[in-house]
């Protein structure tokens, strides 16, 4: 009778901790086996072991519960940690920024990027991927050439000529190799629609934010940067797009 009484209370018991939810069909299975396993001892080894039987399906329930939670959040965790130019540049491991100006504006806003997005792959600007490789081949500094001259290495009009042509370069260079830095300077209207570019380059799935208001300011900007997906794209979108009624709106923009 005893261990009649303790296997209703641990029945009791169980179906408590079962709560609402459609797991509990599965648990009352497990319920019904744990209350045969104590049927059978007397009272006080039957209440130990109901006891016991309690905290373990507790556990195995948390555990199911976390198990769930990773399921249903794991895509939400990855979008957060997805590589993006918006994301804090120490964490992304950002290896080069873009000042942008606006021409007859003294202010620019500076976007912090990955020469690996820009100029790899099929979205890849082959301006970006020119100005990188060029990063990679680093002239000799004037005291080298010096050193070279004295030695009777180099001939002086070599070395001239290479003077030269390193002066020059300085004066049309819109990129700071010494402060991994690219200076674009460019009409409001593109300068507006430089995220929508960056954003294109970062996608996964070339999701590219274009309207009517923005479309010419990209294709001038994939132009300039030499990014011939996004041109294709912008193409294609003048294509659909294009009427009477949007022809306004490209005559302005």
């Amino acid at each position: 009778q005893a261990s009649s009484t303790m296997a209703c209370a641990a029945q009791e018991s169980f179906e408590v901790l079962l709560g609402d939810g459609e797991n509990k069909a599965i648990e009352y299975v497990d319920t019904n086996k744990a209350i045969e396993d104590v049927s059978d001892e007397s009272s006080v080894a039957a209440s130990i072991k109901a006891q016991s039987r309690l905290e373990q399906m507790q556990k195995e329930r948390q555990v199911r519960d976390i198990d769930e939670d990773d399921d249903g959040d794991g895509d939400s965790v990855i979008d957060e940690n997805q590589l993006s130019w918006r994301s804090d540049p120490t964490l992304s491991l950002s290896d080069w920024t873009v000042q942008v100006t606006v021409k007859g504006a003294y202010s620019s806003k500076t976007y912090n990027v990955h020469k690996s997005i820009l100029a790899v792959g099929p979205k890849r600007s082959n301006y970006f991927a020119t100005t990188f490789l060029k990063q990679q081949v680093r002239q000799p500094s004037n005291a080298e050439m010096e050193a070279k001259l004295e030695a009777g290495g180099i001939d002086p009009c070599d070395f001239f000529q290479e003077s030269m042509s390193m002066a020059q370069s300085q004066l049309i260079e819109t990129t700071e190799y010494s402060e991994n830095t690219t200076k674009l300077e460019m009409e409001q209207l593109a300068a507006d629609a430089f995220p929508a570019l960056l954003d294109f380059l970062y996608s996964a799935d070339n999701e590219l934010d274009i309207t009517s208001e923005n479309a010419t300011a990209l294709h001038t900007l994939a132009a300039r940067l030499e990014m011939k997906l996004l041109r294709k794209k912008v193409k294609e979108f003048w294509n659909q797009d294009l009427s009477m009624e949007t022809f306004a709106v490209y005559y302005v923009h």
